[in-house]
């Protein structure tokens, strides 16, 4: 979908709402009229379009909560795993290639481990998780 479409998507449907709205408070007018006095009519049926309008604003708020909610823990998860994956990253970047030695070789793996746990629990991939390989040299 291209942009200029999707900006004018929330103002479409800001119309159609609108029009929605319009139609059911212009029925509840009549309907009221036919059952009431005027005044009593007209204040009942703008109350309960205030209702509805209400409510909507409600799950619109409610909607934007839980989007922030989301925004902020997958920020969190992020934080996290830039922790986990500069600490394990520490031990590679610190390692002589030049003399392998199986200390050194231990201490690479288990850094590979951390980040392929840390990958895994801390931030997954549902889409296209591939498993980081077990062994290193």
């Amino acid at each position: 979908m291209n942009r200029t479409l999707r900006n004018w998507i929330p103002w479409l449907l800001g119309v159609v709402a609108a029009a929605v709205f319009f139609a059911i408070d212009d029925f509840l007018d009549h309907l009221m009229l036919r059952l009431t006095s005027a005044n009593v009519a007209l204040e009942i049926s703008d109350a309960i379009t205030a209702i509805l309008i209400g409510a909507l604003v409600a799950q619109l708020v409610l909607l934007y909560q839980q989007r922030q909610q989301q925004a902020q823990a997958r920020l969190q998860r992020i934080a996290e795993m830039n922790h986990h994956v500069r600490n394990a990253l520490q031990v590679i970047a610190y390692w002589s290639l030049a003399d392998k030695e199986m200390k050194q070789v231990e201490m690479v793996q288990d850094a590979v481990n951390r980040i392929q746990w840390a990958l895994r629990e801390i931030l997954p991939r549902d889409d296209d998780y591939r498993e980081i390989p077990e062994k290193v040299a």
